[in-house]
C-alpha cells in the first residue's frame, strides 16, 4: 500500500487537476504474483531475486491506472555474531502501464523517475528477513551463496583435512 495526494498526479495526468484539489489521498496498492517468483545464485555473497508485482492507483475509489513492475534484485547477505541481514546490491525493474478509460497517462518519463525514485529507497535500509539468528553465534561469520542454499560459515572454524 502507498499513498501521496492528487496533486503529485497533475504533471502525469491532467485530468486529475479538473477532478480533484490536490490535497485529495491517492492511494494505491501492489499484489505480488507468487507464481513468477524465481531465485537464483549471482555473485559468491549475493543472489537474485526475480518477481513481479501487479498495482493499481485510485482516487478515492476511482481507478486512475493500473501498473506492472517486474524486479530483478541482487541480495548480499550480510551476516554479524548473531543474526543474518539482507541487503539491496543493485536492482533493474521494468514498468508497463494500462491506461483507464478517463485518464491518459501524459509523462511516462516522470512516472517512470517516481517508480525509480521508490525502488531507490530500498537501499537504505536491511530488508525482509533480516535478522534471521544464528545459532550458535560466529567469531568470523561469511556468507556464501550457492545455487539451491546459502551458507554461513566461521572462518575461524573452518580447516581442511588432509
Amino acid at each position: 500500500m502507498f499513498q501521496f495526494y492528487a496533486g503529485d498526479l497533475y504533471e502525469l495526468f491532467p485530468q486529475v487537476a479538473n477532478t480533484f484539489i490536490a490535497s485529495t489521498e491517492a492511494t494505491g496498492s501492489c499484489q505480488m504474483a507468487d507464481t513468477e517468483v524465481k531465485l537464483y545464485k549471482a555473485a559468491a555473497d549475493t543472489f537474485n531475486i526475480s518477481l513481479h508485482a501487479n498495482c493499481q492507483l485510485s482516487i478515492r475509489g476511482i481507478k486512475i491506472i493500473d501498473f506492472a513492475v517486474g524486479l530483478e534484485l541482487e541480495i548480499q547477505g550480510k551476516p554479524q555474531s548473531d543474526v543474518v541481514d539482507f541487503y539491496l546490491k543493485s536492482h533493474t525493474e521494468f514498468i508497463t502501464y494500462y491506461e483507464t478509460a478517463g485518464y491518459k497517462l501524459q509523462n511516462k518519463e516522470l512516472a517512470d523517475a517516481m517508480i525509480k525514485h521508490s525502488l531507490n529507497r530500498l537501499y537504505d535500509w536491511p530488508l525482509f528477513g533480516s535478522g534471521w539468528p544464528l545459532n550458535p553465534q560466529r567469531d568470523y561469520p561469511h556468507f556464501l551463496s550457492e545455487a539451491t542454499a546459502t551458507l554461513v560459515y566461521d572462518s575461524t572454524h573452518v580447516w581442511l583435512a588432509k
